[in-house]
């Protein structure tokens, strides 16, 4: 007789714990988008724009809305799409736009997080980028026996954030989740695998303008 209720039982368990992210989704309804990219009221000269957000926890999908001149007057709207990505490019002709993304999932979504962007391909604001980062710890062909390693390096004066890119055996197999977009000089990376990773970064300033790359560094996770 137990045999046959904690039979049914432990069905039940194995069903609900495959199911549980379907059945238990985070709520959105708090929450916010963070943006990272274009700054608010850029001023561009290039209309080939890559949007860029922070992933939100708990979130399948983000809602991406761009209209000119604005939301509260709308005359046209440019772009509305839906991705998985957190960053999407796209190309703008001059003009006054605004840009909003929210998150979603099965069952919530935030509100829109919003800003303006101006694309003037007249302006002669500052189109000087900031020199490449420079990487200083991991030397480079380090081992680590930890799968917590610390990259940390220097950006340019003029640069206010970094896009730091993680590969995987090659230089070729991006790590999931990178590039990330970052404004401290340091961060700590969570190696799964056993195997030598690839890193290097490039900086951006706050006119928009993006530095060329740094030099590649490798490390091993043993």
């Amino acid at each position: 007789m137990i045999k046959k209720i904690i039979i049914p039982l432990l069905i039940i368990c194995v069903f609900l714990y495959a199911c549980k992210n379907d059945l238990f989704e985070v709520d959105l309804n708090q929450e916010q988008v963070t943006l990272l990219a274009p700054a608010n009221n850029l001023t561009a000269t290039n209309g080939d724009i890559t949007f860029w957000w922070e992933e939100v926890e708990g979130a399948i999908k983000y809602n991406l809305q761009i209209a000119s001149p604005d939301f509260n007057n709308i005359q046209q709207l440019e772009l509305d799409i839906t991705t998985s990505s957190n960053k999407h490019d796209y190309s703008l002709t001059p003009g006054i736009y605004e840009w909003r993304i929210k998150a979603e999932n099965g069952s919530s979504e935030t509100v829109y997080s919003t800003r303006t962007l101006i694309i003037d391909s007249s302006a002669t604001g500052d189109k000087i980028p900031p020199a490449a980062p420079t990487l200083i710890s991991p030397n480079d062909l380090d081992t680590s026996t930890s799968t917590a390693v610390l990259l940390v390096w220097n950006r340019d004066v003029s640069a206010i954030a970094d896009s730091l890119y993680v590969f995987v055996t090659d230089t070729n197999t991006l790590v999931s989740g990178y590039p990330i977009y970052i404004t401290d000089q340091n961060h700590s990376f969570n190696g799964d695998t056993i195997t030598t990773y690839y890193w290097k970064l490039r900086s951006r300033d706050d006119a928009g303008n993006w530095s060329i790359f740094s030099s590649w560094r490798q490390f091993y996770i043993k």
